[in-house]
């Protein structure tokens, strides 16, 4: 019972958030790699430098997780 009682939708979305950020950093790491390679630098370095913008990102909503997953066990 106490599992059912623990359920939010923020967990959730927090942990699907953070895995669609990082998926988004390792796409763009890759294209960044292609385009730095295929002779396109300046495209390639903005890639790459959005790809740690997704995982700033990822990072974000993970220490919100965390603060929030703390608030709710100081309340109990």
């Amino acid at each position: 019972m106490n599992a059912t009682a623990n359920f939010s939708w923020f967990k959730i979305l927090s942990f699907f958030g953070a895995g669609l950020a990082v998926f988004f950093a390792f796409v763009n790491f890759g294209s960044g790699g292609i385009l730095i390679k295929s002779g396109n630098g300046f495209n390639g370095i903005c890639t790459i430098v959005s790809a740690c913008v997704w995982l700033f990102v990822a990072f974000a909503i993970y220490k919100n997780y965390q603060k929030k997953d703390m608030e709710g066990k100081k309340k109990e």
